[in-house]
């Protein structure tokens, strides 16, 4: 049987260990190897406290230092609380595959966040075929 985590949940306003600024987010491994723990242990709560919090351009950093399937996981533990602008600071291979971990109902809510410039690069990025099923997600009225 294992044993229950006996680390509390992260406090978002509060610093974690590894991060001396106290902003969430540490440039050494150990944010990521916290982050890689919540998933390993489903804890979507401490997840969400640790990664929601981020600025859009760490949690970028963070999702592109995490390995394929720690990327995965984090993406649908996310969903659509994964903010837009994160999405728009991936590398475009990264990028690519987060896209694909969404599914299209969560990409349309992404997008429709975006600011008009930043939605549409995003979405001349994908194939066309992809677009035309992900402008059909955005409800009409959204799409101005």
């Amino acid at each position: 049987m294992t044993e229950p985590a006996t680390n509390p949940p992260h406090d978002p306003l509060g610093p974690i260990d590894g991060d001396p600024t106290g902003t969430g987010y540490a440039d050494d491994s150990s944010f990521v190897d916290a982050v890689a723990e919540a998933l390993d242990a489903n804890d979507i709560a401490r997840l969400r406290a640790m990664v929601l919090p981020l600025h859009y351009a760490d949690g970028a950093d963070l999702i592109e230092r995490l390995s394929h399937d720690e990327r995965r996981q984090l993406v649908v533990a996310l969903g659509s609380e994964l903010e837009a602008e994160v999405i728009t600071g991936l590398d475009e291979t990264v990028r690519d595959e987060v896209i694909d971990y969404l599914g299209v109902d969560d990409l349309a809510a992404a997008v429709v966040e975006l600011d008009s410039d930043d939605a549409l690069a995003l979405v001349e990025e994908l194939e066309e075929d992809e677009q035309r099923e992900l402008l059909d997600a955005i409800p009409a009225e959204e799409r101005t």
